[in-house]
Formats: structure tokens, sequence, C-alpha cells
């Protein structure tokens, strides 16, 4: 991913329309703990999660290729279990 600080700058734009939110910050804190959470990629498919618990299938259905869906399917079902997030 070349353009990694661009993706968790997607995920923190994500997070922040969010009934909690999650703001970007000066420092930079914000992505670095992004950073410290998320690989690129997995940062990449959690910008498909939303704050309802949705089915994998409906995860996939928000996603625009690039990425094949059952390697989407196996990158939530890591994040899942790495208690990145939660179905």
């Amino acid at each position: 991913m070349a353009d990694t600080d661009g993706i968790y700058g997607n995920l923190q734009g994500r997070i922040d329309a969010e009934t909690v939110g999650f703001p970007a910050t000066e420092t930079g804190s914000d992505t670095r703990l992004l950073k410290s959470i998320f690989s690129p990629d997995q940062a990449e498919t959690a910008t498909l999660l939303s704050h309802r618990y949705d089915t994998i299938d409906e995860i996939l259905e928000r996603s625009e290729g690039g990425v094949a869906s059952a390697e989407k399917a196996e990158q939530v079902g890591a994040m899942v279990e790495y208690q990145c997030v939660s179905l």
C-alpha cells in the first residue's frame, strides 16, 4: 500500500462520522493509534464496517472490489479474532 496515511485518514474520518467520534489531531496521534491497531489492509477493510452488527456478507457488499471477497472475509475474521472489531 503506497499511501498508508491516506488509508488511516479514511478510517479516522469513518470513525469520526459515528456517534462517538474520533477527531483528527494536529499531532497525528489519531493516525499513530490506528496504525498500532490495524494493518493497512485491515484499516481499509475497517472502513466497510458500520456501527451496527452486520453479517460478513453485508460488510462485503460495501466493498468496491480490489480484494477478493474470500480475502476480505478472512481479514474481517482475523480482525475479530484479534479483537480489533467485534461482530
